[in-house]
């Protein structure tokens, strides 16, 4: 009795085995997170190892967010929702594409080889009230590409989507009326041409330990600006960066400087610019 039945058990484990590892193993793949946008509207799943799911989704400026619980069987997800909603989609993969049959297709990409459109304007808009518009920066990280909020204090957040910021664009914060303090987060590696130009009542603003370049006119016509702490890691200061920055009065200038444009601080004739001796920054002061 005993022997017919490890004979049994040794004919249907491997059947078992081999009906069931290839769904377990395409629902493996779900885990993670995917996107996938529908021009400047974009969905956002996270599949967990546990089973659970949560959906960001912003669709024709709907702000929609849920969550709840999954089960992954054979190329269909059943989403039972925290408001006791259900859901069942159809899901395949093809090329390590999610596609989706979800309220018509979509084709996901993971957020670890994120896709966005070429074209920046086309970017979505995140953050409250879509304050933000965002594109891929050139090393993999998130540009901030554009801002449209009204706040005195604006600090820009240090990741989205799980990946670093690491450049604000070209004209991304130009011409705010009511911004003063600005901080930028460590990531950030460049500021862009014309990046905070005419931001006329902006007081200060904390540039982080990352930053590797401040493009021309970065900062230019920010009448009110009163003090720079250039860090360490900056190289490049780009022409005019600071032009006619007029309330400076303090600029900190690090040795790692290896180039400052023509007339980046034009303008700023009252400013004391503190160096280090024998450094790229003090022939340009002199």
């Amino acid at each position: 009795m005993k022997r017919r039945n490890s004979v049994v058990i040794f004919f249907i484990l491997p059947v078992f085995l081999l009906a069931i590892l290839p769904v377990m193993a395409q629902a493996d793949e779900l885990t993670g997170t995917w996107i996938t946008f529908f021009g400047q509207d974009f969905t956002i799943m996270r599949f967990s190892r546990d089973g659970r799911l949560s959906v960001l989704d912003i669709l024709n400026d709907l702000y929609t967010e849920y969550s709840g619980t999954y089960q992954a069987d054979s190329g269909t997800i059943l989403f039972a929702r925290s408001d006791e909603d259900r859901d069942e989609m159809t899901y395949s993969f093809e090329d390590g594409k999610l596609i989706l049959d979800w309220y018509g297709e979509r084709i996901c990409t993971r957020i670890d080889d994120i896709y966005f459109p070429e074209d920046p304007e086309a970017s979505p808009f995140i953050g409250e009230d879509r304050q933000y518009q965002i594109a891929m920066a050139e090393d993999g990280g998130i540009q901030i590409f554009a801002y449209f909020g009204v706040e005195e204090t604006l600090e820009i957040p240090s990741e989205i989507f799980g990946l670093p910021v690491t450049e604000i664009a070209d004209d991304a914060i130009c011409y705010r009326e009511n911004l003063k303090h600005l901080i930028l987060p460590d990531g950030i590696k460049t500021i862009g041409v014309h990046a905070f130009e005419e931001n006329a009542v902006l007081e200060d603003v904390r540039l982080p330990d990352t930053l590797e370049s401040i493009e021309a006119a970065a900062f230019m016509y920010d009448y009110n600006l009163k003090e720079v702490i250039i860090p360490e890691s900056v190289r490049v200061i780009g022409d005019s960066a600071f032009w006619q920055c007029s309330r400076l009065r303090w600029v900190v200038l690090p040795d790692s400087l290896e180039e400052i444009g023509p007339d980046a601080f034009y303008g700023s004739s009252k400013a004391v610019f503190l160096v280090k001796p024998g450094s790229y920054a003090e022939q340009f002061c002199r």
